[in-house]
């Protein structure tokens, strides 16, 4: 399920409250929906 990784990464990012953190998190989530793309 697509939304429930979206979930995971985004609570993620609001627990470590850095930005850095949380750009890493944007980049890996791009990432995946980019190969989750590909693959559906």
């Amino acid at each position: 399920c697509l939304y429930k990784f979206d979930v995971e990464v985004l609570d993620m990012d609001f627990n470590g409250a850095d930005p850095d953190a949380e750009n890493a998190a944007q980049d890996r989530l791009q990432t995946v929906r980019q190969y989750l793309s590909k693959i559906y």
